[in-house]
């Protein structure tokens, strides 16, 4: 579908709950495809240390390389690739500039949660959540089933994303928010030692860190 196309849908949905979810590095130099404010749409940021991503996500690339093309020297690995992280540290402020825009355009306080607190703080931030987007609040909604296949968890129209998720060659990336039953916080959630940082992920923390630090001082903090 086209910007314009999903445009047309958001603006036209008969749905009382419409619910979105998107990246900046995919709306940067498109706003004027987003919904137009008089359909009264919600924005709700989330954000993560760009230290813990790239080191999560340089992690979960180089374990999927080895696994189905058969990459080992993980020492030379460059994540900042385009290939591999589209945006690389770019993605900070990209996301950045469309909070920028929002406040601007549409909504002078748009929700941020980061991703620590979620997890920390799970029903508050989703109390918060739904506060601000309409839906209404329940218990449930911290608990789900399982998916068994990647076929259960994520329905794609006919792309070629949504034929790699069906076969399960990418169901490696999402093994655990597959299996999860709730906001579960990880086990290797500690600050990494500069020693285990690689120049591509040092590369993109210096690119994305001042975008992060100004959208986290205004992230809702939960009161508990």
């Amino acid at each position: 579908m086209s910007y314009p196309e999903i445009k047309k849908c958001l603006d036209t949905a008969s749905s009382r709950l419409v619910i979105v979810k998107d990246f900046g590095v995919a709306v940067d130099g498109f706003y004027q495809y987003l919904p137009s404010v008089e359909s009264g749409y919600k924005y709700i940021f989330l954000i993560r240390d760009p230290l813990l991503v790239a080191m999560s996500y340089r992690r979960s690339v180089v374990a999927f390389n080895k696994k189905h093309h058969g990459l080992v020297d993980d020492s030379t690995f460059d994540l900042s690739a385009e290939k591999f992280y589209p945006g690389g540290g770019e993605a900070f402020r990209r996301l950045h500039e469309f909070w920028l825009y929002v406040r601007a355009n549409i909504d002078p306080n748009p929700l941020i949660i980061e991703t620590d607190d979620l997890i920390a703080h799970p029903e508050a931030c989703v109390r918060k959540i739904c506060e601000a987007s309409g839906l209404e609040y329940r218990d449930a909604l911290l608990k789900w089933e399982p998916a068994t296949s990647s076929k259960d968890w994520m329905k794609f129209a006919n792309t070629s994303m949504g034929g790699l998720v069906r076969s399960g060659f990418l169901s490696d990336f999402h093994t655990g928010a597959m299996k999860s039953t709730g906001f579960t916080p990880s086990a290797s959630r500690r600050k990494p030692d500069e020693s285990e940082m690689t120049p591509d992920v040092l590369g993109i923390v210096e690119k994305g860190m001042k975008y992060y630090k100004e959208m986290y001082e205004h992230r809702f903090i939960p009161d508990v």
